[in-house]
Formats: structure tokens, C-alpha cells, sequence
């Protein structure tokens, strides 16, 4: 279950509270992929790629898949937290 904000919209400990509302989920969910198989730097560039992705696709009005090609290619331009594991 992920908390509902306890602050208003332009509070600006907003974006603060929804990171820790949204760490537990994201905790776990790297957890089962990490006993599924996948490393964790792997699965920390998927969940970069994905962000990027959907923040892509909301400014562009576009689907997530169609920008998924795009965001991959824009995130490893920039070396935006990515290991070299891939």
C-alpha cells in the first residue's frame, strides 16, 4: 500500500514524501527481482529507463513503448547513473 501525500501540491516537501511513500514498493519489488536473478545495478537501469520512459511519454503525449528506444538512448548519452554493466 503506498500513502496518500499528507501535504498539499505545491508543498515542497511534497516530492520528499512521495519518495519515501513509493521506497518500501520499490524495496521490495528490487528484492524479487534480485532473487529472481537479475543484479541490482541491472535492475536499477531498468527502473532509470522506465522512469525516463514515462516521463518521455507524458511530455510527448506519446505510449511508454514507443519512447522506450529513445529514452535508453538518452539516458546512456547522458551516463545518467548508469553502471557498466551493460
Amino acid at each position: 500500500m503506498v500513502m496518500p501525500p499528507t501535504v498539499g501540491e505545491f508543498d515542497p516537501h511534497r516530492p520528499l514524501e512521495c519518495e519515501k511513500a513509493l521506497r518500501p514498493g520499490i524495496d521490495a519489488l528490487m528484492g524479487w527481482a534480485v532473487e529472481a536473478g537479475w543484479s541490482e545495478a541491472e535492475v536499477d537501469d531498468a527502473f532509470l529507463l522506465l522512469a525516463v520512459a514515462r516521463q518521455l511519454a507524458r511530455e510527448t503525449g506519446s505510449d511508454i513503448e514507443d519512447v522506450m528506444q529513445r529514452a535508453w538512448v538518452a539516458v546512456r548519452t547522458e551516463n545518467c547513473c548508469l553502471t557498466d554493466s551493460g
